[in-house]
């Protein structure tokens, strides 16, 4: 399980790619693009308190390599965000491993995994083509509440 973790994580040096991993009906709400990995947190457009959906996909090469949760049937609630003065992260909990995507103050986006109190991986990117895809927007932050995903 481990070398898969870190076969989903792990990046190798290439180009960066410009495709989302979030369908046309859905919305990005994080997006963190290093050399030829992708990440991204999609939230169906429809996303609200009990209806909706919001996945975790990573790919390698523009291919999805591990998507969460599998079932998007009420797949909000496998999700936490909170907020500090810094920055405003989403967690989730996936077979042992904890993942957090967070979105600071300076719109520096990181992946942490962690594995009891060891941090396993940490990808730190900053989109330099900012767009819509920041969990410290407003709008994201309303769109979690809603969905009490963030309390």
């Amino acid at each position: 399980m481990k070398t898969l973790l870190f076969s989903v994580l792990i990046f190798s040096s290439s180009s960066i790619m410009a495709k989302s991993l979030c369908s046309k009906d859905e919305k990005a709400l994080f997006e963190c693009k290093k050399h030829n990995r992708s990440f991204a947190l999609c939230a169906s457009n429809d996303l609200a308190l009990n209806k909706g959906s919001l996945q975790y996909r990573s790919s390698r090469n523009g291919r999805i390599e591990f998507k969460f949760p599998e079932n998007l049937r009420g797949s909000a609630s496998s999700f936490k965000a909170n907020m500090t003065g810094n920055e405003v992260a989403v967690v989730f909990a996936n077979k042992g491993y904890d993942f957090s995507l967070s979105t600071d103050i300076r719109d520096n986006d990181t992946i942490k995994v962690s594995h009891g109190s060891k941090v396993l991986t940490r990808i730190s990117c900053r989109d330099e083509n900012a767009n819509d895809t920041d969990l410290a927007m407003t709008s994201t932050i309303n769109l979690l509440i809603d969905a009490e995903v963030m309390k």
